[in-house]
């Protein structure tokens, strides 16, 4: 939708900026019954941040007798849909979860599986490279920026907060549609499975 719109107000790219955003699946346990994470041994800014911790953490979840490991991010500048993992990319992540596991020696053909997708980014650090995602969401009414009536988009980058940026989501299009303002009942309502005293 991001790139027939920009197509539509006669743009080349999309608004919206991407990094890359991947995990490893290695072949090995490092850890029995816990997650942990590990700073990296290259420094890391976060223009956001109160508090610039140096490093970036990568995070190590066992995982069915394997571990993954994560995030490696990076900015993307192509087209969304023709996004593809390179080896060139899983091998310097290699680097870089090793930087942050000495003494494992964690190698190639230990990686049983690569995944990756494209999460909004806010920009790019001007000194470091880093990626800076987005922190917040965002929804873009296209009706007031591509004078496309009816279509709301939602940009955000947390799955932990998806619920909570659907319900906004759904009662501005309830709202839109001359519905009035009725509340949704989500906040109330559990998830199905969720249910938690």
């Amino acid at each position: 939708i991001n790139n027939m719109l920009a197509k539509l107000r006669g743009e080349q790219e999309s608004r919206i900026e991407f990094s890359t955003a991947m995990n490893l699946v290695i072949k090995r346990k490092f850890a029995e019954n816990m997650s942990f994470a590990a700073p990296t041994a290259r420094e890391f800014k976060d223009d956001d941040a109160l508090i610039n911790k140096g490093s970036r953490l990568l995070f190590f979840v066992p995982w069915r007798g394997h571990t993954i490991a994560g995030t490696a991010h990076k900015p993307y500048y192509g087209d969304a849909e023709a996004y593809t993992v390179t080896a060139k990319e899983i091998e310097e992540f290699l680097q870089e979860v090793n930087s942050a596991m000495p003494g494992a020696n964690i190698t190639d053909d230990e990686i049983s599986f690569a995944y990756a997708g494209l999460l909004p980014m806010s920009g790019v650090n001007k000194q470091s490279g880093d990626v800076q995602l987005q922190k917040h969401f965002k929804i873009i009414d296209h009706a007031a920026e591509d004078k496309v009536e009816g279509l709301l988009s939602a940009v955000t980058v947390k799955f932990t907060t998806a619920r909570g940026v659907s319900e906004v989501v759904v009662d501005r299009a309830v709202q839109k549609l001359g519905f009035g303002r009725k509340k949704s009942l989500s906040r109330d309502k559990p998830i199905w499975g969720g249910e938690v005293d």
